[in-house]
């Protein structure tokens, strides 16, 4: 019997820094069962924005469950406060309001004229 793989922590490989095999294990649904918790998701975020992950590490992150930065705004006061690049803060927003428009084009096509 093979013993399953097991997947370093998102939160381990953010702390180190380890940014190409984050992406690669994003990039091939090492975390699809974490990806559906928006409160495990707003924290990875929030802790990609703290270790200053590399844009294209946050985009990746953010795309695979933007509803997560609606809970509430603790990454985007977070990259306030660190002077994060503007490209950090528009990623952010940019997912946010991609989850917004997704919400509001699901509240508006349940409704009858």
């Amino acid at each position: 019997m093979t013993p399953a793989k097991v997947n370093p922590s998102m939160l381990r490989l953010l702390g180190t820094g380890d940014w190409d095999t984050l992406k690669e294990l994003i990039k091939n649904g090492a975390y699809n069962e974490m990806i559906h918790d928006e409160s495990k998701m707003l924290a990875a975020i929030t802790f990609a924005v703290n270790f200053e992950a590399p844009v294209e590490v946050l985009h990746l992150m953010c795309n695979l469950n933007p509803d997560a930065l609606m809970i509430e705004d603790t990454p985007f006061r977070l990259a306030r406060q660190q002077g994060c690049s503007a490209q950090t803060i528009t990623v952010l927003e940019a997912a946010r309001q991609f989850a917004l428009s997704r919400k509001f084009n699901d509240s508006t096509s349940s409704l009858n004229f």
